[in-house]
């Protein structure tokens, strides 16, 4: 229910006009749930994925910007323009680098360290299975959190 409201009360208040009606329901339906109205619980967060493509550079300016491939506006309906000059971004460069980011982050995980599950020891030998301590290794990142992270 808490859920609810702070996605019902966030969209209400998108409209100016009943803004000021919609932050006194907010705080009501806060004090119906025994919710203080500034705790971390109470604060909405957008529950879309996000994806930010950090220092794109138009290829005809040279101005800088982050893309936020997912929730720009521009870009969702595929209007790739520089917001400087009007001039096009280079999408097979912006695809290149996507791909490059992910090729890095892939090997990453390849070459992390393995560490000891029992006291946080890293494996300094190729040939033991187990730690000095009797300990299980495992990778220091888990799997979940790279497919999580791509």
């Amino acid at each position: 229910s808490l859920e609810f409201v702070k996605f019902v009360t966030h969209v209400m208040a998108l409209d100016k006009s009943a803004a000021k009606d919609v932050e006194v329901l907010r705080k009501q339906m806060y004090r119906l749930l025994n919710v203080a109205a500034f705790s971390d619980e109470a604060q909405f967060k957008n529950p879309c994925l996000t994806y930010i493509l950090p220092d794109v550079i138009c290829s005809y300016c040279n101005h800088c910007r982050d893309l936020d491939l997912c929730r720009d506006p521009d870009l969702i309906v595929h209007n790739w323009k520089c917001t400087h000059c009007e001039h096009q971004y280079d999408k097979s460069a912006i695809e290149a680098s996507l791909v490059q980011l992910i090729c890095k982050r892939h090997t990453n995980y390849q070459v992390q360290d393995l560490v000891c599950k029992r006291c946080g020891d890293v494996k300094v030998s190729n040939m033991v299975e187990y730690c000095k301590c009797s300990g299980v290794y495992e990778n220091r990142s888990k799997a979940v959190d790279f497919r999580t992270d791509l």
